[in-house]
């Protein structure tokens, strides 16, 4: 018989009508059983009625906790555990995202490897091109009166994605003592619908764990299955040699770009973004994929009538109208990113350049300023232009048209 389970604060516990304080049976929890003394059973009625020893046991309890994340997302995450894990009565679960600049995490460094990591995790679960759509970095912890408690068993965890968009795969990457790794999900596919506690569809991933600390939720999807639901910004990112950031000097600082549809001389332009898990803000160009069947795309901005498509003389690039004359662009998919080579020309891919990162070139270069992101635009979401490039170059990029609207 399962026992009812009462959620008092943010704990679920046994329903005390039918397990005592220590979870033994007790007087009048159940018909028949009086205090001290077994009702008699005869023969076969004893061997089918026998109750395992294990049936008497404390029901697992359960921590949950809900989170809004910066751009209106909603998880709940919930942690499952039995007495063997010795969580004391007096612990709670607090869970809270990490955003980019918060001064106790490297944000940068958990996002590319966990990206690495879930790309690698959906490729072995059948995903041929695997793009990153979303990841959200999340320090879990249980604590007690005395500090941070790691269980002394396995415990489940469940995180849901409440009302998002579907992906593919959802992976999560754990960052622990001894190194980076994705869970294993305990039931296939690698995410699933279920029903979430506030009453709404979510999509629900489950694994057992030891030790909390920072976790990666990471949504991936083969780049075919996303390439029609853009538009999405192109966000790539430029890493100096020794730029000078106009925040102190960082030989090893990145800019992210992205590619706008104005020009910076004879080539398309770039802007300087603020990159939040494939999110973006502020007025930045929006581009779409139309595929040509070949296992290529024309990439270009607009609608209708407004339509122009991304052309290249093998150096700059340019939009005309003509779909025609437009190029088309093999994606190559690696660690959630992607890159775009001509087709018709070996080896050469759309590249921010590193002599000038507010420009866009065709380059035969397979370094950093090759691989793309693609973001979403969320115009309530706080830009943060050029948050890292050099007070130099980026009051050389006003003075070219290419700069974008600030």
């Amino acid at each position: 018989m399962v026992p009812a389970i009462t959620i008092t604060g943010d704990r679920a516990q046994p329903d005390a009508g039918f397990f005592g304080a220590g979870g033994g049976l007790v007087a009048g929890a159940a018909p028949g059983l009086v205090a001290g003394v077994a009702p008699a059973l005869n023969g076969a009625d004893a061997e089918a009625d026998e109750e395992p020893a294990s049936a008497s046991a404390p029901a697992p309890s359960s921590f949950e906790q809900k989170l809004n994340t910066s751009d209106g997302e909603t998880y709940e995450i919930v942690v499952t555990y039995g007495a063997d894990a010795l969580i004391p009565d007096d612990a709670h679960l607090e869970a809270h995202e990490i955003l980019p600049g918060d001064g106790d995490y490297d944000y940068d460094a958990y996002y590319q490897e966990a990206a690495e990591i879930a790309s690698n995790d959906a490729e072995s679960r059948g995903i041929d091109a695997p793009m990153i759509t979303s990841a959200r970095l999340f320090d879990i912890e249980i604590l007690g009166a005395e500090g941070k408690i790691e269980p002394a068993a396995p415990v489940q965890v469940n995180i849901r994605l409440v009302d998002g968009e579907a992906p593919d795969v959802l992976s999560v990457v754990h960052f622990a003592e001894g190194g980076a790794e994705a869970m294993q999900l305990k039931e296939a596919p690698a995410n699933r619908e279920v029903e979430s506690a506030l009453g709404e569809t979510a999509n629900e991933v489950d694994f057992e764990t030891e030790s909390f600390s920072v976790y990666t939720v990471v949504n991936v999807s083969d780049f075919a299955s996303i390439a029609n639901n853009g538009p999405y910004a192109l966000v790539s990112s430029y890493r100096g040699p020794n730029i000078g950031s106009a925040d102190q000097g960082n030989p090893s600082s990145v800019s992210n770009y992205a590619m706008t549809d104005s020009m910076n001389g004879s080539t398309l332009s770039g802007k300087g973004v603020n990159l939040n898990s494939n999110t973006v803000g502020g007025d930045v160009t929006e581009w779409n994929f139309e595929a040509v069947g070949d296992g290529s795309y024309r990439i270009y901005v607009g609608s209708g009538e407004d339509k122009k498509y991304i052309r290249s003389n093998y150096t700059n690039l340019y939009l005309d109208a003509d779909q025609h004359s437009a190029d088309k662009y093999i994606p190559e998919v690696s660690n959630g990113k992607v890159r775009f080579k001509l087709s018709t020309y070996a080896s050469y891919y759309i590249t921010n350049t590193g002599n000038n990162p507010s420009k866009y070139e065709l380059t035969m270069q397979t370094d950093n300023g090759t691989w793309f992101t693609l973001a979403k635009v969320d115009p309530n979401y706080e830009e943060q232009t050029a948050k890292k490039v050099s007070a130099q170059d980026w009051k050389a990029s006003e003075v070219n048209s290419g700069r974008g609207s600030e």
